[in-house]
């Protein structure tokens, strides 16, 4: 093979008795006749099939050292197959401050107390 030649080869022979090399695009094209698509390998999915049933907040307070804490928020998204997936985002916050994250594609209003607890944590619609 020369250069950036992608050749495989066949269990053919040819006149000499050496194998016939096949290039790979023609190879391809031998086996994948009925692929229209690369979704066609994995299966049939078409957008909408999959959606987002419930999305769910929580939130933990660190303590530090003067006064600020870390917040954590976590979202958590239930999809319509039964799968989960989970945003986390930690911030530096004052003591006793309340406000409006923005943690992936959801805004999340977080109210805490003292130096580690929490009084609302929500989805802001």
């Amino acid at each position: 093979m020369r250069g950036s030649e992608h050749a495989v080869k066949s269990n053919t022979a040819n006149k000499q008795g050496r194998g016939i090399i096949t290039p790979l695009p023609y190879f391809f094209a031998l086996f994948s006749k009925n692929i229209t698509s690369p979704l066609d390998i994995r299966g049939s999915w078409k957008p909408g099939d999959i959606t987002i049933v419930s999305a769910t907040a929580a939130a933990s307070v660190e303590s530090l050292n003067g006064n600020q804490n870390n917040l954590t928020i976590t979202i958590t998204e239930l999809y319509s197959d039964g799968s989960k997936n989970t945003v986390t985002t930690t911030l530096k916050i004052n003591n006793n401050s309340a406000g409006t994250y923005q943690v992936g594609d959801y805004k999340v209003y977080v109210d805490t107390k003292g130096n580690t607890q929490i009084r609302e944590c929500y989805i802001v619609k």
